[in-house]
């Protein structure tokens, strides 16, 4: 370990000091901190939004096949049917895809 001047106040200081401890001159000696940025949540940010638009689907499809079958309305019951089906599928893949975007 050697001693240097601090180049602000002129003072002997350590050559493995960040700062002068007299004046609080940084030293040419300051480490970089490397910070790791997690893109995880940006993933799953995506997979909640397809989430929220397949969960209405899912939801709005079940409750009118439901009504469609109690009314009797034929036509109507494989529109909903299908609907509710294409909800649920992609309920269960934005899920699935959220667990997979974990780090």
């Amino acid at each position: 370990m050697a001693l240097i001047k601090c180049k602000e106040c002129g003072k002997e200081i350590s050559d493995q000091a960040t700062m002068c401890p007299y004046c609080g001159c940084p030293t040419g000696q300051m480490r970089k901190t490397l910070v790791q940025i997690d893109t995880a949540p940006k993933k799953r940010r995506k997979y909640r939004v397809r989430f929220l638009i397949f969960a209405p689907m899912f939801f709005l499809g079940v409750l009118f096949t439901m009504g469609s079958i109690a009314s009797g309305e034929g036509g109507k019951l494989a529109f909903w049917f299908i609907t509710g089906l294409v909800g649920f599928i992609g309920m269960v893949v934005s899920a699935i895809g959220s667990w997979l975007a974990e780090p």
